[in-house]
């Protein structure tokens, strides 16, 4: 945790699962082996066959894609929490790969100690992080804390978003400007460029089109041979 002056930097890793990792690696250097493979047949195939391979080799580049990418998170990811009188930003990083969301100092209500969610497959998790609620919604961010320094770093985070004055702890709290709150931003930016994260609905309607695509392409290709 860094105090910066104008704001308060904490960095967290995220847990290692060596046991993940390294089935991982072995599952990753087989699925490579049999893209190269697929990509090798298709250029001589006829196009049937290249159809159905390029609609595998579409498959196999989101499995390829996920894999190395939960492999980097575990070994060089990090959680970053900034946090000023304005705003607080929660933001995860792969090397210069960065997702971020930025939700507006007036919209927080609570900062807290919190356990790690655990999944439902997996044995309740005795760590502990951060949670945010905000307007609209939640985040936990960090993990592999004892319950002791979630507080400390809660209590840190939630003095640089409200400050109190010493009169101000001697009467209750009273807002008398209204509430203005922006509706929280997220970002994915790698080098110089920044995405902006779309809507869930325009998300599944890209995903519908490229769907579509694929499946005309193949149906065109199979007509052909």
């Amino acid at each position: 945790m860094e105090d910066l002056g104008d704001r308060l930097v904490v960095s967290f890793r995220p847990r290692r699962r060596w046991t993940a990792i390294l089935f991982l690696l072995v599952w990753v250097s087989f699925w490579t082996f049999g893209g190269v493979f697929a990509f090798a047949a298709l250029l001589g195939s006829e196009p049937g066959t290249a159809a159905f391979l390029m609609f595998w080799l579409c498959l196999w580049a989101v499995g390829e894609t996920v894999a190395v990418g939960e492999i980097a998170w575990q070994l060089v990811g990090r959680e970053v929490l900034t946090v000023t009188a304005e705003w607080v930003e929660m933001r995860k990083q792969i090397r210069s790969l960065v997702w971020r969301r930025r939700v507006d100092a007036a919209a927080i209500q609570s900062v807290s100690a919190h356990r790690v969610p655990s999944d439902e497959d997996d044995a309740p998790r005795t760590d502990f992080g951060i949670r945010i609620v905000y307007s609209g919604g939640s985040e936990h961010v960090g993990e592999l804390l004892s319950e002791h320094e979630a507080e400390e770093i809660a209590a840190a985070v939630d003095a640089r978003i409200h400050p109190r004055s010493w009169w101000e702890d001697q009467r209750p709290f009273r807002r008398s400007d209204p509430l203005v709150v922006r509706t929280p931003t997220t970002t994915l930016s790698a080098g110089g460029f920044v995405i902006v994260q779309p809507s869930p609905r325009r998300l599944r309607t890209v995903a519908a089109v490229v769907v579509a695509a694929l499946v005309a392409l193949a149906a065109l290709l199979a007509t052909l041979a």
